[in-house]
């Protein structure tokens, strides 16, 4: 009866309002209340049709606010419709303004792509940062999504671009630890760049200086003794990053 189901949402949802949505949901669906609240959700996630399966992994990997119009440049536009409707319906998925959608809530967007192989997810995020591309997107998010996709060459552009708009932005602390440290990565470990190259070491001074700026003192000067010792054949560079060093120091 009702109190008994109440009574049984009570109990595995543990004072979590959303748990007891979806132990609601998934009843009214035929499936088992009982573990986990990420648990319960792949139960339901897993019944989903394809189609509309595909459609909730795009929005989960974008993130709030999706419009649908970036939505069609990935999938059908039939499919969008049909989809959407399902995933609002189900709870999926929730509007926003201007014809966007966002995840229903954080744990579910989490349940969602915990659920892809790592193949799959660099697979996707390559497909978005395409239609990215196509649809004149900012950097930032292009950025974000080529770096996921191990798009390399251009992951590397994309970040050291979007480090330099932050920094004119005046947001040099997410420069410095979001987009050129994760540049400096894909230099380093996917590029397989030398610590000594000339252009990892300009790369590696304007994260330097953007953490400087930020306030991570200790961090810059990490970076600029890496530079200072590694820039032999790059005098030009070796001042800078001395320089660097100095005005951390108060020189």
């Amino acid at each position: 009866d009702k109190a008994s189901l109440a009574a049984r949402i009570a109990e595995v949802a543990e004072g979590n309002p959303y748990h007891a949505r979806q132990a609601l949901l998934a009843h009214g669906e035929g499936h088992a209340l009982d573990g986990s609240l990420a648990e319960l959700l792949r139960r339901r996630l897993a019944k989903l049709p394809a189609d509309a399966a595909e459609l909730l992994r795009l929005v989960c990997a974008l993130g709030r606010d999706v419009s649908l119009e970036l939505l069609d440049g990935l999938v059908d536009d039939s499919v969008t419709l049909l989809a959407t409707d399902l995933l609002m319906r189900r709870g999926f998925l929730v509007s926003g303004p201007e014809r966007s959608l966002s995840p229903a809530h954080p744990a579910m967007a989490r349940a969602v792509l915990d659920g892809l192989s790592h193949s799959e997810l660099v697979a996707m995020h390559r497909a978005i940062a395409k239609r990215l591309q196509q649809a004149g997107s900012s950097v930032f998010l292009r950025a974000h999504h080529a770096y996921e996709g191990e798009g390399t060459e251009d992951a590397l552009e994309l970040l050291t671009v979007a480090g330099d708009e932050a920094c004119r932005w005046s947001d040099v602390e997410t420069a410095a630890l979001v987009h050129y440290r994760r540049a400096a990565h894909v230099a380093r470990w996917h590029l397989l760049w030398s610590e000594r190259d000339q252009n990892y070491l300009e790369l590696s001074l304007k994260m330097g200086s953007a953490l400087r700026a930020s306030g991570h003192s200790r961090a810059a000067e990490v970076v600029f003794k890496e530079v200072l010792g590694s820039a032999d054949q790059h005098p030009t560079l070796r001042d800078r990053a001395k320089h660097g060093l100095e005005t951390l120091h108060g020189g």
